[in-house]
């Protein structure tokens, strides 16, 4: 089977924000949840959206409707991507910290007093608050240490 490679400097190159020096240094952005780079393209896409329609889904008028479409299209590249059943099955939401802390609370119904749920010291605060506001339903949240060489401590 042939392997594919990945040009990692025309993949970086479609993201300006990477093209950013401080102190003539390349910059490091290490905080993915609190604000993911994007590439141009979805820049672009942004504008060209908030530019000509913007505008609340199910509506009965032009923008409305191409925001409906906008939307679908959305989702069917995401199933597509990550092999989904349909374009039915991709959600989107505000952000992860609002969506882990709904699902937490869905969980929360099904969970009861003595289950236990794992998160690790390694996780981010939006994955980690979510899951440990479950301690006041009586769940075990377990925070998994990580070894000095940065692996989990599976004991």
């Amino acid at each position: 089977m042939p392997k594919s490679t990945l040009d990692s400097s025309a993949i970086r190159n479609q993201f300006p924000s990477l093209k950013r020096k401080h102190n003539s240094h390349p910059m490091v952005f290490l905080d993915g949840p609190g604000g993911t780079q994007v590439p141009k393209s979805v820049i672009d896409a942004m504008v060209n959206y908030y530019s000509t329609s913007n505008a609340n889904s199910h509506g009965a008028f032009v923008t409305a409707m191409e925001t409906d479409v906008t939307i679908h299209g959305m989702r069917e590249a995401m199933a597509a991507y990550l092999n989904a059943e349909g374009p039915e099955c991709v959600s989107i939401g505000q952000n992860m910290t609002t969506l882990n802390f709904s699902l937490a609370r869905a969980m929360a119904r099904i969970l009861q007093p003595g289950d236990e749920v794992l998160i690790t010291k390694l996780d981010h605060e939006a994955n980690r608050g979510p899951w440990l506001t479950l301690r006041e339903a009586g769940i075990d949240v377990r925070e998994v240490n990580l070894l000095p060489n940065g692996t989990l401590d599976y004991d």
